[in-house]
């Protein structure tokens, strides 16, 4: 999600492959995208940043890159990625104070598992999308190790070549937002460390607490894959896998579920828990750290840091969330469930000292 200057909210629809806009008064404006592969449509729509006068830019990884629309809603450009040179954006896309989109590059290993330590890159990125563009890392993260994991068979695989990468447990994810001035805020550790990175890819801060990374133990390690397993019974997502010959095709259901529960099985796990799970960068400059729950799946508190560093305060787990976009005048919007499960959007104003 994400609000233009006037406070208008876009939603990107991910399985409907479509982005509804909202006035602020919440009454629908229109749409953005249609479900294809042709110019201005969208096939695997993945995240998005909003320009102050409504022009939004989508990543797609079926376009392999940017879908670029104008502020009246209509396709202006695709802008391609090259993958092996940063890899697509992951993550929550974030439109930087100098205009540029700031994402997370990752090359990420595939294969049917059975890694032994080995590692990937990750950067933080800033991406263009404008016509001839080139991303430009601006710090490169540290590289976890990557946990060992069971190679899975071949009745778990269908006999097919697998080319997805290793579930993992507790990987300590590469989160950045935009700070005023030009610099980055960025935690890719299982500390809690916050960089404060300069436009050079320099780190001139480091905004620390002393909260110490959980050990991992088997009751954490079942409950994450009992977490992962309730979330993919949840949402049953469409498998393309590819054989020998490297045919790609939609796997059957059955073979899907078979799949996905094999990879659950054979996760590989860190020893640590990451502090932060979240982080995010609010219109005044004010970092926003959502740290990990006690539990799998469960919400942390949240603490609110100035941009320097100072602590503000820590709100708790079952009280305001960070929210999932912020926009002008004290607008935020939040994805939450409602009573039967289905994703909801909220918005509200927050109030200095509310």
């Amino acid at each position: 999600m994400g609000f233009d200057a006037a406070g208008r909210l876009y939603i990107l629809d991910g399985p409907g492959r479509q982005i509804t806009v909202l006035e602020p008064s919440g009454e629908p404006l229109g749409t953005l995208g249609t479900p294809g592969d042709g110019p201005g449509e969208l096939r695997f729509p993945d995240g998005l940043a909003v320009h102050p006068d409504g022009a939004v830019t989508v990543v797609d990884p079926g376009h392999g890159g940017f879908v670029v629309y104008d502020a009246g809603g209509e396709f202006v450009r695709n802008v391609a990625i090259d993958p092996e040179a940063v890899g697509l954006p992951s993550g929550p896309l974030t439109l930087g104070p100098d205009g540029g989109i700031y994402g997370t590059g990752e090359l990420r290993p595939t294969g049917t598992g059975g890694g032994a330590g080995s590692a990937f890159d990750r950067n933080a990125v800033r991406f263009s999308d404008a016509e001839g563009g080139t991303p430009e890392v601006i710090y490169p993260g540290w590289r976890p190790p990557t946990p060992e994991t069971r190679e899975l068979t071949s009745e778990e695989t269908g006999g097919l070549r697998v080319r997805l990468p290793p579930v993992l447990g507790f990987h300590p994810e590469l989160h950045l937002a935009p700070l005023p001035g030009g610099r980055l805020a960025v935690v890719d550790s299982f500390a809690y460390r916050v960089r404060v990175v300069a436009a050079d890819g320099t780190v001139v801060g480091d905004i620390q607490r002393p909260i110490e990374p959980t050990v991992v133990t088997e009751r954490l390690r079942e409950a994450a894959r009992a977490e992962r397993l309730e979330s993919f019974e949840a949402s049953r997502p469409r498998r393309v896998v590819s054989n020998r010959a490297g045919q790609t095709a939609a796997a059957s259901a059955d073979a899907t579920v078979r799949l996905e529960k094999a990879r659950i099985d054979a996760m590989g796990f860190h020893r640590r828990v990451p502090v932060v799970a979240r982080l995010a960068v609010d219109p005044e400059g004010r970092n926003w750290v959502d740290r990990t729950g006690s539990e799998p799946g469960r919400p942390g508190p949240t603490d609110l840091l100035e941009a320097e560093g100072l602590y503000l305060g820590t709100l708790a787990a079952d009280g305001l969330r960070l929210p999932h976009a912020f926009g002008p005048r004290g607008l935020a919007a939040w994805v939450e469930a409602d009573a039967m499960g289905a994703a909801v959007v909220a918005v509200a104003r927050i109030q200095e000292g509310g």
